[in-house]
């Protein structure tokens, strides 16, 4: 359910607390004399600037509500962005992920999509289902011209009694066309969202998060090559926030999980952390650390005056 105006206020005012407490010397030297309380937009910052947003803007819908993760994935709001952070999301990145996720399947259910495919010059609409025993393609007659679809089923028969291995066809989804990379942006910008509403704008504002916010604002991009992790049996449903022990190299840095994916962000100051996360990249990884809970607002726990 979306939050209130009352709500919405209440967290435009948290934000805006947390701003002036991370960064007073950007308040007064920065925002012209006069200037009420701000709310900057975490994902606007960039090396030289950022946008600023008066208590308004969350009338005036220039501030909105995020859903993190997407509301496709089951997230539900939590934090303000500016409109235009969160509408060019949903079109740039989150379709891709809502695509991935359903190509992806469910734990204890097999995957089960149309596709197209390819065998020589024969073409033919098939539905692939796929679960931990492998990949099993179904003929579609009510899909295809009935003479198309018999002779593609001679055609493979013919090879199979031929006995030759040099045969190959094609496989595509063709209803489910995506970009993996910026399905995997996706995945990082709900969490740097959370990391942003559990722990605030001292972390999020650091210089180690630059490179996360250019590969956020600039998703066909692929550097910096991200890190993520897939953990096949996980539940959708779950969420998990920790601060990384090991491995030492990253440790400090902090590790989120959203269903059955885990993106990883680097500790303050840490300036190297995606390039030793790369350098790991095919060997076995064992993420250890302490859990922290899941924020259910924004909570800036490291903005907050002690």
């Amino acid at each position: 359910m979306k939050p209130s105006l009352k709500a919405r206020l209440a967290w435009f005012d948290a934000g805006a607390n947390a701003f002036a407490s991370a960064c007073p010397t950007v308040v007064r030297d920065t925002l012209p004399p006069g200037t009420g309380p701000v709310y900057v937009c975490p994902l606007c910052v960039t090396r030289t600037g950022f946008r600023a947003f008066s208590r308004e803007a969350v009338e005036q819908r220039e501030l909105t509500v995020e859903h993190v993760p997407p509301r496709s994935a089951g997230g539900r709001p939590l934090v303000l962005t500016c409109a235009a952070c969160n509408h060019r999301a949903g079109t740039e990145i989150d379709a891709h992920a809502h695509v991935a996720g359903r190509l992806e399947g469910r734990p204890g259910r097999p995957l089960e999509r149309p596709v197209r495919v390819t065998l020589g010059d024969r073409v033919v609409n098939m539905t692939l289902s796929a679960d931990e025993s492998g990949v099993r393609l179904f003929g579609d007659p009510d899909r295809n011209a009935p003479s198309t679809h018999e002779e593609f089923f001679n055609a493979v028969g013919q090879l199979a009694s031929a006995g030759s291995p040099g045969w190959k066809f094609g496989i595509e989804f063709h209803r489910d066309r995506f970009d993996p990379h910026r399905a995997a942006v996706s995945w990082l910008r709900a969490g740097y969202l959370a990391v942003f509403a559990k722990f605030g704008y001292r972390v999020v504002l650091n210089s180690a998060f630059h490179v996360v916010r250019e590969r956020i604002a600039s998703p066909g991009s692929e550097n910096p090559p991200l890190f993520g992790i897939r953990l096949l049996q996980a539940e959708p449903v779950t969420r998990a926030l920790i601060v990384l022990s090991e491995p030492a190299e990253i440790a400090g840095g902090l590790a989120v999980q959203i269903g059955g994916h885990v993106v990883l962000l680097p500790r303050p100051g840490d300036m190297q952390f995606y390039a030793r996360v790369h350098g790991r990249k095919g060997d076995p990884v064992q993420l250890r650390g302490t859990p922290v809970p899941w924020p259910s607002r924004p909570e800036f726990l490291h903005d907050m005056p002690c």
